[in-house]
C-alpha cells in the first residue's frame, strides 16, 4: 500500500512547527533533511522498517532479490540534478534492476510519488530565487506531490527601530519576502509551497510570536502567534 499523502503532511506539520519552536536545531539544510527524515519515520514507521524488493538479482542462480527503502536522500533527479528527500511509490520498486537505483542503465531515475526540496538563509539570498525555480523543476516530476519547504532564520538580534534593524528588514528579510510571492503564481498544482519567516532573537518572550509563513492563496505573509494557528496555516498551505 502506497504512503498516503495525508501521513506525509502530518510529518511536515510537525517537522515545521519543531524548528518555529526550537530554531536552533539546525545549523544548516542537511540539518533540516535529517530532522524532517525523522519525522517521517515517526510517523510513517514502514518507511524506515520495511524493505521491498528491487529487480537486482541476488546472483546468477538465486530467485531472491536485494531490497531497498521507500525513502532515500539525494537521489537522482536528471540532468546531473539531485533531489533532497524522495519517498518511492510501493508498487514502483520493483521497477529498479541496477545497482545505482535506476531503470536499465542510462539512468532512468524512478518517478518519486513524494520528493522534497529544502532551503534555508544560508543559501544566500542572490541565489534563493533561482534555487527555488530550480527545486520547483525537480519537485514537479512527482507521481502525488513535491514539497518546497524553505526556512529564513534572521539571526540578528537588533532592536526595532534602530538603523540595523531597518537595514536587516528592508534588505535580506524583504528580498527573501519578495521571491515567494512571485515564484508561486506558476507553480503547478502537485507542489506545494512551504516558506516561513523566523525572527527568534527578537526579544519576544514567547517563540510562537515570532514566526511568518508564507499563504499561497492570498500571496502575502502573515504573522502567525501560537501552535493552533501555525497549524492551520501549514495545513492551508498543503491542501
Amino acid at each position: 500500500m502506497s504512503v498516503k499523502k495525508e501521513d506525509v503532511d502530518k510529518a511536515v506539520i510537525e517537522f515545521c512547527k519543531g524548528v518555529i519552536k526550537e530554531p536552533l536545531l539546525h545549523f544548516s539544510e542537511s540539518d533540516l533533511h535529517v530532522i524532517l527524515m525523522e519525522k517521517l519515520y515517526q510517523i510513517i514507521p514502514e518507511l524506515k522498517k520495511k524493505k521491498h524488493n528491487t529487480n537486482v538479482n541476488r546472483g546468477k542462480n538465486s530467485k531472491t532479490f536485494y531490497k531497498t527503502r521507500l525513502a532515500h536522500r539525494e537521489y537522482g533527479g536528471g540532468g546531473g540534478r539531485r533531489i533532497d528527500i524522495v519517498i518511492f511509490d510501493d508498487e514502483d520498486i520493483g521497477k529498479i534492476n541496477t545497482p545505482n537505483l535506476t531503470i536499465d542503465y542510462d539512468s532512468n531515475y524512478l518517478q518519486p510519488l513524494y520528493s522534497f526540496e529544502l532551503g534555508t538563509e544560508k543559501s544566500g539570498l542572490d541565489n534563493t530565487e533561482r534555487h527555488a525555480i530550480s527545486d520547483i523543476e525537480k519537485l514537479k516530476n512527482s507521481k502525488d506531490c513535491g514539497y518546497l519547504i524553505h526556512i529564513f532564520r534572521d539571526v540578528t538580534d537588533f532592536p526595532s527601530n534602530t538603523k540595523e534593524r531597518d537595514v536587516t528588514e528592508k534588505g535580506l528579510m524583504k528580498n527573501f519576502k519578495d521571491i515567494f510571492p512571485k515564484v508561486s503564481k506558476t507553480i503547478p498544482d502537485n507542489v506545494k509551497i512551504i516558506a516561513i519567516l523566523l525572527s527568534p532573537f527578537r526579544g519576544q518572550i514567547k517563540t510562537w510570536g515570532k514566526c511568518k509563513i508564507f499563504n499561497k492563496n492570498d500571496l502575502k505573509w502573515e504573522s502567525v502567534g501560537n501552535e493552533s494557528m501555525i497549524e492551520e496555516m501549514l495545513n492551508a498551505q498543503l491542501r
